[in-house]
C-alpha cells in the first residue's frame, strides 16, 4: 500500500466517525482540506490536510456541531 493510500485509508476512517457521529454523511459541498490534483505529487501536502480534517472533525463531534456545506450558489464560483 502506497503511503497516499494509507493517508486515503486514514480519511476514510475519520470520515466514518463523523458520520457515525451525527449520522448523516460529511459534506461534499465543502473546501477540502488537499488540493486533490497535488497529493500524488506533494504526500506530505496530503498528511497536513488529514492532520486539519481530523482537528475540524473531533472539533464538531466535540462541540456537536456538523460541517455545513456551502450554498450552491457559492460553490458554483469555484472553478475545479
Amino acid at each position: 500500500m502506497s503511503n497516499v493510500e494509507s493517508l486515503f485509508k486514514q480519511a476514510n476512517l475519520i470520515t466514518k466517525k463523523y458520520e457515525d457521529h451525527f449520522k448523516k454523511p460529511l459534506p461534499e459541498q465543502i473546501l477540502g482540506w488537499w488540493d486533490p490534483l497535488n497529493i500524488e505529487l506533494h504526500p506530505d501536502e496530503l498528511k497536513k490536510g488529514i492532520k486539519n480534517m481530523e482537528t475540524d472533525i473531533n472539533a464538531a463531534i466535540a462541540s456537536n456541531t456538523p460541517i455545513e456545506a456551502l450554498p450552491d450558489k457559492e460553490w458554483d464560483k469555484f472553478i475545479f
